[in-house]
């Protein structure tokens, strides 16, 4: 739970079509130690090939040690739904805290659910 408000539980495994949306955030295998996040923005149905989900990236914004704290980062992708290791409207949230958000003026930060301290 993260201010009062119940997470929904993530979909992993078998992910197809029909449980992925546009706004979902999505962790993605990057073929490398740690995954990539990122948010649907949009899907593309019967495409020429199979990169057919547009996502969103995020990036850390600052050291671990200081809080699981993302902003948007690198642009976006389209990806294939195969690449897609967890789907969760719930994955991060908003940072609320106005310390944090007058330290980093007119970006979006965004605190992963699964690391929050509610510090955020």
């Amino acid at each position: 739970e993260w201010n009062n408000i119940t997470l929904r539980p993530a979909r992993s495994g078998h992910i197809n079509d029909r449980n992925l949306s546009k706004g979902d955030w999505v962790e993605v295998e990057s073929g490398r130690t740690n995954p990539w996040y990122g948010k649907v923005l949009k899907k593309i149905k019967g495409g020429s090939n199979d990169r057919n989900i547009a996502v969103k990236w995020l990036g850390r914004m600052l050291p671990k040690s200081q809080g699981d704290f993302w902003a948007w980062r690198g642009g976006s992708h389209f990806i294939e739904i195969e690449a897609i290791r967890e789907v969760s409207e719930d994955l991060f949230h908003p940072v609320t805290c106005r310390t944090l958000l007058a330290t980093h003026k007119h970006i979006p930060l965004f605190c992963r659910a699964k690391t929050c301290t509610e510090d955020c």
